[in-house]
Parts: C-alpha cells; sequence; structure tokens
C-alpha cells in the first residue's frame, strides 16, 4: 500500500511517498507505524516531541478522512492509499460566527 506526504510534510520530509506492505488485518495504525520504521524522515515531520502523530495531522484512506471511518482502527488492504496533510487555518473560512 502506498502513503503519500503532501505540502509541508513532503518538503520539510523530502518524502513523497512509502510503499508498506501490509500483514492481514492491517489498520491506519499499523500501516503509518510501519512507515515511519522505514522512513525515519517522515517521522521527524510526522511526529510531534512526545513521539506521538501531530494533532494537526489529517489522514484521508482512499480519499476519505479517517476520522469519518473508524479513525486510527480504520482496516486497510493492499491496494489503499493513505494521503496525509497538515490542517491549516483555511476551515475557518468557512466558518460562522
Amino acid at each position: 500500500m502506498l502513503v503519500q506526504l503532501y505540502g509541508t510534510l513532503r518538503g520539510e520530509s523530502g518524502v513523497r511517498q512509502i510503499d508498506v506492505s501490509l500483514p492481514d488485518a492491517a489498520t491506519v495504525d499499523s500501516a503509518l507505524s510501519a512507515a515511519l520504521a522505514q522512513e525515519p524522515r517522515a517521522a521527524a515531520v510526522l511526529l510531534d516531541s512526545a513521539g506521538r502523530l501531530r494533532q494537526n495531522l489529517m489522514i484521508l484512506r482512499n480519499g476519505r478522512d479517517i476520522s469519518w471511518l473508524q479513525g486510527m482502527d480504520t482496516p486497510l488492504t493492499a491496494p489503499d492509499r493513505l494521503d496525509l496533510f497538515l490542517q491549516t487555518g483555511g476551515q475557518r473560512a468557512f466558518a460562522v460566527d
């Protein structure tokens, strides 16, 4: 399966994509753990100082935000793709006061 980094994540890490082999019953959590172990440069920008995924990280599985699925427990299969972005303040433009 493919893990792709976009925007600032790609620029700061120098990593565009990570190809990860998935075991049976893989989840977003296990796939990201494998990707970070395989590519430490990506870990430097995806993890905070405590070693946890950054709070402003958006993760999409095949174009769908995992927060609308099963979060980090969302199941994955080999043809799936994870896209990682940093959330920005752009959402504020559509907020209603």
